[in-house]
């Protein structure tokens, strides 16, 4: 039943057999976290080790579920197959959106059935898309142990496979004035470009909350955003501005 329910999903997501990847590889994969089902490539090594933690939520998962309401907007940065998109939508409701950004071909596929197998179908828009300091054209390095650790071309230093895809600026993507209630930002290496090119939605959102990814520059860049930070978790930083 969920393998027939997978190639069904699978097939409206525009996502037939990528990259030697096939159905039944993909139905293997499948797996639950924050209630919700789902299906991930079973050889993406980011996602094995996500699925061998899922005995008890994560302190992220724990988080997001104290502060995200019904009515927010919520922007993904870093999808990948949805994990916590999903609990997004469900958290934010049907009054609420969640804007979901995900580069990879396979893992942008997978994100767009995990929704549909959950029916998360109006509160979520979501674009096959880098995210950083500019809006064009980007490379995008596949990773050779699967797509969690896609990164865009300048932040990856071994030898990977290049594939154009489109790329945003969130100040170009939003216009001015809309509202931005918190950001998740896992982009494996480029949260400071992306940080760059969201300036003007954290000016127009002053109360905007962000979960960042730890990695080089971060805290920097959130001191020079006026962002106090603070861990959740091992790998990534709270970013948050004091009320005035």
């Amino acid at each position: 039943m969920l393998k027939s329910a997978v190639k069904s999903l699978l097939k409206r997501a525009g996502l037939t057999v990528v990259r030697s990847t096939t159905y039944d590889q993909l139905t293997a994969g499948a797996f639950t976290v924050n209630g919700h089902q789902m299906i991930g490539a079973p050889n993406d090594a980011g996602l094995s080790i996500f699925r061998a933690s899922l005995a008890k939520p994560g302190p992220e998962a724990i988080y997001f579920n104290s502060v995200l309401k019904p009515g927010m907007n919520v922007v993904d940065l870093g999808a990948n197959v949805g994990i916590y998109t999903l609990q997004f939508a469900s958290l934010v409701g049907s009054s609420g959106h969640v804007f979901a950004f995900e580069p990879g071909p396979l893992s942008f596929g997978l994100l767009k059935a995990n929704l549909a197998l959950n029916r998360y179908y109006r509160n979520v828009t979501v674009e096959n898309a880098a995210v950083s300091d500019f809006t064009g054209t980007t490379d995008l390095l596949i990773c050779k142990t699967g797509e969690s650790d896609n990164r865009i071309a300048g932040f990856a230093s071994d030898d990977r496979e290049a594939i154009p895809v489109r790329c945003f600026a969130l100040d170009d993507y939003f216009k001015p004035g809309t509202r931005v209630d918190f950001i998740k930002l896992d982009i494996q290496g480029a949260e400071v470009k992306a940080l760059s090119g969201m300036r003007r939605v954290l000016s127009d959102n002053p109360s905007i909350t962000l979960v960042v990814e730890a990695n080089s520059g971060v805290v920097e860049a959130a001191a020079e955003l006026n962002f106090r930070t603070s861990h959740i978790g091992p790998s990534d930083l709270l970013l948050w501005r004091e009320a005035q």
